[in-house]
């Protein structure tokens, strides 16, 4: 299970990509959206100190931290190939689908 987070859970833009997420990937299938006071760690975060206003999603693997240190490197590939790369298909299908429906807008 993926979450997706979220500090400007009214903002216009942010709810228009958790629709979208909740559209094509299924909300409490594929992902789980949270509303949070601080994101978990994350280059994001770099950007918000400067402009906390920035509409902005971060797409994580657990709900309050991020749960695996080696998530996406070579490492969970090797050990995990077949499982993660179909979950990635998914994922890419998913975050393209949205992309193309936000720029249609």
């Amino acid at each position: 299970q993926l979450y997706l987070h979220s500090i400007q859970h009214k903002d216009e833009t942010v709810v228009k990509i958790r629709n979208l997420f909740g559209e094509y990937g299924g909300e409490g299938k594929d992902f789980v959206f949270t509303n949070v006071d601080n994101l978990p760690p994350s280059s994001i975060n770099s950007f918000l100190r400067e402009n906390n206003t920035i509409p902005s999603v971060l797409l994580t693997d657990g709900e309050n931290q991020l749960l695996s240190t080696v998530f996406g490197s070579r490492y969970d590939v090797l050990e995990n190939s077949q499982v993660l790369s179909k979950r990635l298909v998914s994922l890419s299908s998913i975050i393209t689908n949205v992309c193309l429906q936000l720029a249609k807008r």
